[in-house]
């Protein structure tokens, strides 16, 4: 009986130690973290997996409901027009290229000029972002980087009334192809 009790015990802890070391469901595969990521930190480049390559979303960068509350919260923390400043004069410095949304091509300090003239004030209607970005999980100790590669600047459209219709991307900022 005893010899029983004791090989019970052993079972269960056998399986217990296996239990508790789960297994994350996230490929740890580091060839695919790009160098900057990498040499950041020596731990999160140990654990770390990518988890989303080249996904693409949309983000409001300007509420223009006062009623809605959890957009006044969620961009509490941002200042628009410091960003769209920089990002402007960034691209009039030739620190950055504007990509015209439609044809991929580059477009010149002169047009994108002419386009802020032609959307009159196109800066103070700059009013959403959508990045491609690769996220990154280090699953042991619970971080995520992100790596963006491209952000389009969208501006505001209005309807016959002057409410918000929709928006247009005004141009896309390629970051690694500087």
């Amino acid at each position: 009986m005893k010899k029983h009790i004791h090989c019970l015990f052993v079972f269960v802890l056998v399986i217990s130690l296996f239990a508790c070391h789960r297994k994350s469901k996230f490929a740890l595969d580091n060839n695919f973290i790009p160098e900057d990521i990498r040499g950041t930190e020596a731990t999160f480049k140990a654990n770390a997996g990518q988890v989303a390559r080249q996904i693409t979303y949309d983000v409001i960068v300007k509420n223009n409901n006062p009623y809605d509350t959890w957009t006044t919260t969620c961009l509490q923390g941002f200042d628009r027009n410091d960003f769209v400043d920089e990002i402007f004069q960034s691209i009039y410095d030739g620190k950055l290229k504007a990509i015209d949304y439609a044809t991929d091509k580059k477009l010149s300090v002169k047009k994108v000029r002419a386009l802020e003239k032609e959307i009159l004030k196109i800066r103070n209607r700059i009013a959403k972002i959508q990045f491609t970005e690769d996220w990154y999980l280090d699953t042991t100790n619970l971080t995520m980087q992100k790596q963006v590669h491209s952000m389009v600047l969208g501006y505001e459209i209005y309807n016959d009334s002057g409410q918000v219709r929709g928006y247009r991307p005004a141009f896309r900022i390629d970051f690694n192809n500087r």
